[in-house]
C-alpha cells in the first residue's frame, strides 16, 4: 500500500529535452517494465531494482521513441519517428516501415493475436493522421474521412480481449467491432470525463480505463457506457 517513486538517471553529459516525462509502459516476459518517454530522452528499462535509459548514443533508433508495445511473443516494438523497431538485446533486431503510414510521426502502437500491428501516426497539422493496419492481410489505412475514427490526433490503441480495437483520440473514443461495426463514445454521448482520451486499460473484469484531460472514466461490458 505504498506508492514509490524514480527519477531515471541521466548519463553525465548527455541532454534531454524533458527527462522525466513518460508516457507509454509494457512488460515484458523476462520482468523488465519499459517505459517511453514522451519528449525524446529514450527508451527506459527497469530490471531488479534498478533503471537503465537507452538512447541514440547506446544503439536505440531515435531518442524519440514515443510508444511501444509487447507482441504474443513477447518481443518489444517501439514506435519511433516514421517506423516500427523490434528491440532485443540492446539493439534493433529488426526495422518496420509501413509503406502508407497517414502521418510523419508513430503516436501509438498495438500487437493483435493474430500477429497483426495497429500503428497510428500524427503530424503537426491536426487534420493529418489516423491508423494503419499491419498484416497478416495487405495493410489497410484507417482515417476520419473513411472511417469510424473521430479524430486524425490518436494516442492510444487497446485491443480489448473480445476482439475490439479501441482508439483514443482527441475527439472522443472509438470502437471497432470484430465484425467491423465502429462506435464513439464522448461526454454528449457517455459518462466519458473529457473528449481528449490520452491512455486506455483494460482490467481482468474486461473493463476498460480511460485517462482523459478532465479525469479518469471506467467503461463495463454490462453498462455499455463509460463513466467517470
Amino acid at each position: 500500500g505504498r506508492w514509490e517513486s524514480w527519477r531515471v538517471p541521466v548519463a553525465p553529459g548527455e541532454r534531454c529535452d524533458s527527462a522525466d516525462r513518460y508516457g507509454k509502459i509494457g512488460f515484458t516476459p523476462d520482468g523488465s517494465v519499459w517505459v517511453a518517454n514522451r519528449w525524446n530522452a529514450g527508451l527506459m528499462r527497469f530490471r531488479a531494482g534498478a533503471w537503465e535509459r537507452y538512447t541514440d548514443k547506446s544503439g536505440l533508433p531515435s531518442n524519440a521513441a514515443r510508444t511501444l508495445a509487447v507482441d504474443q511473443q513477447g518481443r518489444l516494438w517501439l514506435g519511433a519517428g516514421n517506423g516500427l523497431f523490434r528491440w532485443e538485446d540492446g539493439k534493433v533486431a529488426e526495422r518496420v516501415v509501413p509503406p502508407d503510414l497517414p502521418g510523419d510521426t508513430v503516436t501509438a502502437l498495438a500487437c493483435a493475436a493474430d500477429g497483426s500491428r495497429w500503428v497510428a501516426a500524427g503530424a503537426e497539422d491536426p487534420r493529418r493522421g489516423g491508423v494503419v493496419k499491419l498484416g497478416p492481410a495487405p495493410a489497410h489505412v484507417y482515417t476520419p474521412a473513411d472511417s469510424g475514427l473521430p479524430s486524425a490526433r490518436v494516442w492510444d490503441i487497446l485491443i480489448d480481449r473480445r476482439g475490439n480495437v479501441w482508439f483514443a483520440t482527441t475527439d472522443g473514443v472509438a470502437r471497432l467491432s470484430p465484425a467491423g461495426v465502429w462506435e464513439t463514445f464522448t461526454p454528449l454521448n457517455s459518462g466519458l470525463a473529457n473528449p481528449v482520451v490520452y491512455s486506455l486499460a483494460e482490467t481482468a473484469d474486461g473493463a476498460l480505463w480511460f485517462a482523459t484531460a478532465g479525469g479518469v472514466s471506467r467503461w463495463t461490458p454490462e453498462a455499455g457506457t463509460a463513466a467517470p
